[in-house]
């Protein structure tokens, strides 16, 4: 379908331009420098890369310096036949990416935080080159006081901890109409309950391990710097996982969904 999707399409010449045609060309841009994160190494190395080759561009793949199984992408592209010029894959930090972009490649695409992409998008502004950015963000979720609060539990649940919590459209704040709150409460609460959370070798375990130790140490900071000590002031409690040596010593996910009350649907 892909000569299909990228033939030239007719579309509404102006009455400027009468008696004339006007058509939408897809053409190559050329090189697409692909920055990808480290929460989905592979989904978001092949995705860009398959999309690239179909409109006829090639690719300059930097994964992130915290990616693991370093040198996987580039023994499946090569056994799947692919030229070595359609793709070539740049191992580095920061500074990697930044050198990559001052070669001046046809686009960037990137995923990952919004102070980086913020950095990204300046540099490539300087030449210009077009850029692509897909950003982390608070996501919150709005429930109101005409659901089925075990549904809408279920949902919550799987918002945030899908992938371990570590997506960046991953639920962050829940805000709760007042009346449903506490059915609401105990629907999340017996959700959160059932999960599994282990070191999956054997796929008995809805949620493993955090991708890099340095994303625990800083929910751990987050959690007893901040939402410990201010439980009072937020009118909040850590309503599982209490055992906070426990929660110290296990280097898995412990999220905070912060669960916001409001009195009405305008609150909200």
């Amino acid at each position: 379908k892909g000569p299909a999707m990228l033939k030239p399409r007719k579309v509404h010449t102006p009455i400027a331009l009468m008696g004339k045609k006007s058509l939408v060309r897809f053409d190559p841009m050329g090189v697409v420098l692909v920055i990808a994160p480290w929460n989905y190494p592979f989904y978001q190395a092949v995705v860009p890369l398959a999309v690239n080759l179909l409109a006829g561009n090639a690719t300059i793949h930097k994964p992130s310096e915290w990616t693991p199984l370093r040198g996987l992408l580039e023994q499946l592209l090569e056994e799947a036949g692919w030229h070595k010029d359609w793709c070539q894959v740049v191992y580095g930090g920061g500074k990697s990416g930044s050198l990559l972009i001052d070669q001046r490649p046809d686009k960037v695409f990137f995923t990952g935080s919004t102070a980086t992409g913020r950095k990204i998008m300046a540099q490539a502004a300087r030449f210009p080159i077009p850029v692509e950015l897909e950003l982390g963000g608070k996501d919150p979720m709005i429930v109101f006081d005409d659901v089925n609060p075990t549904r809408a539990a279920a949902g919550a649940a799987w918002g945030a901890f899908t992938n371990t919590g570590q997506s960046c459209t991953s639920l962050e704040r829940l805000y709760l109409h007042k009346r449903i709150e506490e059915p609401f409460k105990r629907a999340l609460l017996r959700e959160v309950e059932r999960i599994r959370q282990a070191r999956d070798d054997d796929g008995n375990a809805e949620i493993g391990l955090l991708q890099l130790r340095v994303q625990n140490e800083q929910k751990l900071s987050r959690l007893h710097r901040i939402a410990l000590p201010h439980q009072h002031l937020l009118d909040a409690a850590l309503l599982v996982g209490t055992d906070e040596d426990e929660i110290a010593l296990d280097p898995s996910l412990h999220h905070v969904v912060a669960a916001v009350a409001a009195a009405g649907n305008k609150q909200a």
